[in-house]
């Protein structure tokens, strides 16, 4: 600062950017560049005169900005003239020397804030680059500058002073003005409005194409589109109709096509708004631009009319109250969101004004020239720009997040959703089709084909055909000893009259409750010859539990390691049976298979003979299986057993199982790890070829560490309990860990919403399955039945159903599904459906446990586990690792809850739900487990916590408190900051800080920032 500079407060709106350059320094996503194609004779010394002219008008072009007692502050003063460099190039190559030049960052404490350069294209072909930071310009600046550049340059060409309207005041008066007005009573006013309007507001959740960095970079994309003249037209017609705005009724559609991308009924969107309220800032050069977030109601499945009036309602209430400042509304959104973490995404609508884009002064042809700039403010941006012959859509992306392929979706549909609005404003939005003709076909078609053919026969007949072929090859081995074909089929037999004299008769459930063995293998295939079918439960699960599903399955028999035992299902035993012929064919029940339901509720579905081994034929083709191969199943569930099993019986191979000796284990030559906890994963013997793993992120990640060097190849087969064989299968990549793959050639897949369309690519649907693996639906509950399998609407086969399985997925642009788990209680590992309920069930009796509820939870790696929250008991502390133990002597590994989280309560909503978001994630709450206070414990978190007592003005500060929750905003993490400077002679970044703003987190950093700072000495 010097004596001749000016020091004022800045403008709400400069301290916004300022803070934003204060997260993420350096960065060039709010340089703000203009360019314009100049052909004619220019003299560019001219035009240097004119540019200073300008600069010289406008104090906020000759602004820097600094800090004075932890406040940011602009300082306005003399600035050395500024030069126009002249740069060579060509045609084809200046849109990139443009980027590089938009791309150089500007130093905000130093200055200058604007730049010109020139483009020489040819000796009467230039292009001007201007670049400005935002802080000083917005868009309605950036054409008053080119105007009175061009007024400026038409007079000192002609040697005249340019005759340019007297400014009435300058930004340094709008800035002392606004820090007055939006005081007391009108900011008090403001925001309540805002803080009522934006409760519970979250941003919009888009599927992505890549996970969310831990910040972003700025670096984006630009996908350009047009709306059609004619569609203007009649988009503009409705709006007068309506009473509303064209802008209204482009948001209306914005917010259509983000709901169905998002599966959200509430949208927040930004909007820049002009903020030029007054007539004297119309020609004045500064940042007046203050977004507004616009939230939009889509509950109800309105039609779009309905809509429309929603959006202008909210647009007037929002235009109404629009000088609340920007980071003031944030502040408010961020300490309305759980742990005051910071909003996760950005959407923002552009509508721009229109304006002339050809001009001519001084022997010049002026032309602007849209570049695009490689960096983007948000996620997503759709900027809106009036031409004559209809608007031109520039549609900014973060290529963080999305490819461009997604992005000339997000274009096209938003056309189509404005195409069915002006066909049919009345059309419910549910019903306003996103999808092109060719897009659904190829949804629907083309990634279901081809087909294959079903196989037809009986489970145990197509055994006993390899017994006939090999019988004195190895089939089983176990703890229990070994079988070859002749012994399974022998024993099996033998086994089945047992069964048929019991009462098993054809399509009677027989529970077979045993660990994996030979004696398993025997029982399953006798239950078949019996014309019975298998029910696998496995033993290690609460007895409770066993019981129901026995009763469940209706199944008449019992089978266990310790022999035979009759349920009350059971019938009158006849002994003449046993010699009855076995008549079950392909259409009969072969395989029962136990699920948690939606409802709650264990159900059992059934899996048909030719389901069963149309499912063992595609999994053996997958892998190549053949009859020399050896599969191990070190699983310990009998349901994973038998699913390994039948493609293995089936193709002559031979099963090895927990318990089976050495060498037969080191020679296999498959390994399957489902149904495995990652610790419990085998080593990966140099015979293996094929690893097969399941759906969890952390075993995938653990077996790509296994075959590390090896000659496997990983594969990741995905099942579900209620259909025969693999879904989803695919040679998983090194690092991949999510749960995908392509079509096995058994299966109808479908991706669709709640009208049984098919969503777009990349966008989160409900899997649908249709096709060979249906079995006729749950047994005994005719009402789930028709619920889960519904007609299947697109489907070419008379009669053909489809399975509406509850997951969540979304098919990728290269067919592969990816499965994204649950929203409601059951859940899926490895090919089995369990219920966090059943979880939370036995949770809750345990002594000292109050009230709980088990969740998944997003984790720091990006991946969601299931995660118990406890209300201690009056008198008691949650003791997590005591929780633990309990819990793993009633239920398997996989049921276990990754950790167990202490909390005051369990929150609720206004409608008696839990309210999810409003529950601390895995790490966020007290380090003692109890949801209370816990003291600084090291002198670094003492020091912290003194600092946040000044800033905040609260007497106590514990070391899972939350920055934000205790009263902070931006302004005030600058100013922490700085004091963590001055008293530690460290900086941090502060986007480093806002996703975990506690004690305890920035104590930690600091420590980082103080071990680096002394090794670096040393160094």
């Amino acid at each position: 600062m010097t004596e001749e500079s000016l020091v004022v407060d800045t403008s709400f709106a400069q301290q916004s950017l300022w803070l934003q350059n204060e997260i993420d320094p350096g960065q060039s996503a709010y340089n703000v560049t203009a360019a314009v194609r100049l052909r004619g004779s220019l003299d560019v010394r001219v035009l240097e005169r004119a540019l200073n002219t300008v600069v010289e008008r406008h104090e906020a072009l000759r602004t820097v900005f600094d800090l004075d007692e932890g406040e940011p502050v602009q300082v306005i003063g003399p600035m050395p003239a500024l030069t126009v460099p002249v740069v060579d190039t060509t045609p084809g190559e200046f849109e990139e020397v443009a980027r590089a030049e938009l791309a150089a960052p500007f130093d905000l404490r130093e200055g200058p804030l604007v730049r010109l350069r020139l483009l020489r294209l040819g000796e009467q072909d230039h292009v001007a680059v201007l670049v400005m930071h935002h802080i000083v310009t917005d868009g309605a600046s950036s054409a008053i500058l080119f105007q009175e550049l061009t007024a400026a340059y038409q007079a000192h060409l002609a040697g005249q002073w340019p005759m340019l309207p007297e400014l009435p005041i300058q930004y340094a008066d709008f800035s002392v003005w606004q820090r007055d007005h939006l005081a007391g009573e009108r900011l008090q006013s403001l925001t309540e409005h805002w803080s009522e309007a934006l409760a519970g507001a979250l941003p919009p959740e888009l599927p992505t194409d890549r996970p969310r960095p831990a910040g972003p970079s700025g670096r984006g994309g630009a996908h350009h589109f047009t709306l059609p003249a004619p569609l203007v037209t009649r988009i503009e017609a409705l709006a007068r109709r309506r009473n509303a705005t064209p802008f209204m009724v482009l948001l209306a559609a914005f917010n259509v096509l983000l709901a169905r991308y998002s599966g959200q009924d509430d949208i927040t969107v930004t909007a820049p708004m002009s903020g030029r309220t007054r007539p004297e800032l119309e020609g004045l050069i500064g940042y007046f631009v203050n977004p507004l977030l616009l939230r939009t109601d889509l509950t109800g499945d309105p039609d779009f009319l309905e809509l429309l009036d929603r959006v202008r309602t909210a647009c007037l209430s929002a235009f109404r109250n629009q000088e609340l400042p920007f980071e003031q509304a944030v502040d408010l959104v961020r300490r309305q969101s759980p742990s005051g973490r910071q909003p996760r995404a950005q959407v923002m609508m552009v509508l721009q004004a229109k304006a002339p884009v050809r001009w001519e002064a001084a022997g010049l042809d002026f032309e602007m020239v849209h570049i695009d700039t490689g960096t983007t403010k948000a996620d997503l941006i759709l900027d809106i720009r009036p031409g004559d012959s209809g608007h031109h859509v520039v549609l900014q992306y973060s290529t963080d997040l999305f490819e461009t392929g997604t992005a000339e979706r997000i274009g096209a549909h938003f056309v189509s959703v404005l195409e069915g609005i002006a066909e049919r404003p009345d059309r419910a939005v549910s019903e306003l089709a996103l999808l092109s003709v060719d897009e659904r076909d190829a949804l629907l078609s083309e990634w279901n084909s081809p087909a294959s053919d079903p196989v037809a026969g009986q489970v145990h007949r197509a055994v006993a055909e390899w017994t006939a072929r090999t019988p004195g090859a190895p089939a089983v081995t176990a703890g229990d000893g070994s079988l070859d074909y002749r012994g399974l089929d022998r024993r099996s037999t033998e086994l089945a009259l047992q069964l048929r004299r019991s009462g098993v008769r054809n399509g009677t459930p027989v529970a077979l409750s045993m660990q994996p063995s030979c004696a398993l293998a025997v029982a399953a295939l006798a239950t078949l010859k019996a014309g019975g079918c298998c029910f696998p439960v496995d033993p290690a699960l609460p007895e409770d539990l066993v019981r129901r599903l026995v009763a469940e399955s209706g199944a008449v028999l019992v089978l266990t390691e310790s022999g035979m035992r009759s349920t009350d299902e059971a019938g009158d035993a006849d002994g003449d049976a046993a010699e009855a012929e076995d008549t079950t064919g392909p259409h009969d029940i072969a395989v029962l298979s136990w699920t948690a339901s939606r409802e709650g509720c264990f159900v059992t579905a059934g899996l048909t003979h030719g389901a069963v081994l149309t499912g063992a034929r595609d999994t053996a083709r997958f892998l190549s299986l053949v009859p020399g191969d050896h599969w191990l199943c070190p699983a310990p569930q009998p349901e994973q057993m038998l699913r390994q099993m039948f493609p293995v019986l089936l193709h002559g191979a031979k099963l090895v199982l927990s318990g089976a000796a050495e060498e037969a284990v080191s020679g296999a030559s498959v390994l399957s790890l489902a149904g495995l906890q990652p610790e419990d994963f085998p080593g990966v013997a140099g015979t293996i070829t094929r690893v097969v793993v399941g759906d969890t992120p952390e075993s995938v990640r653990r077996a790509h560490e296994l075959i590390v060097g090896g000659p496997a190849r990983l594969v990741q087969l995905l099942s579900l309990p209620e259909t025969a064989g693999p879904l989803l299968g695919r040679e998983l990549p090194p690092a991949t860990v999510t749960a995908a793959g392509r079509r096995m050639p058994g299966h109808e897949l479908y991706v669709l919403d709640d009208r049984l369309e098919p969503v777009p690519l990349g966008v989160t649907g409900e899997l649908y399955v249709g096709g060979l693996s249906l079995g006729p639906g749950f047994r005994g509950r005719p009402g789930l039945t028709a619920v889960q399998l519904v007609p299947d609407p697109h489907g070419s086969r008379p009669g053909a159903r489809l399975l509406g399985t509850g997951d969540r997925a979304r098919r990728l642009p290269d067919g592969t599904v990816e499965l994204l788990g649950r929203t409601d209680g059951p859940q899926l590992v490895d090919g089995l459906r369990w219920d966090l309920r059943e979880t939370e069930r036995i949770l809750a009796v345990l002594p000292g446990v109050e009230a709980c509820t088990v969740l998944f939870r997003p984790t720091a790696s990006g991946t969601s586990l299931p995660t118990a929250y406890v209300v201690p008991a009056r008198g008691a502390h949650v003791d997590a690792p005591a929780l633990l133990d309990r819990l793993a002597k009633s239920l398997p590994a996989m049921w276990l809850p990754s950790g167990v989280v202490g909390v005051d309560e369990i929150p609720r909503t206004a409608s008696g739900d839990i309210d999810v978001a409003a529950l601390p994630l895995p790490g966020e709450a007290s380090v003692d487990g109890d949801g209370g206070y816990t003291a600084p414990r090291t002198p670094l978190e003492e020091e912290v916590a003194r600092i946040w007592q000044e800033l905040l003005e609260v007497e106590c500060v514990g070391v899972s408190d939350n920055f934000f929750e205790l009263g902070g905003h931006s302004l005030m993490a600058v100013q922490l900051a700085v004091r963590l400077r001055e008293d530690f002679g460290i900086d941090i970044v502060l986007r480093e800080l806002y996703d975990d703003f506690t004690v305890a987190e920035v104590a930690w950093k600091v420590l980082q920032r103080l071990v680096e700072a002394e090794a670096g000495a040393e160094a």
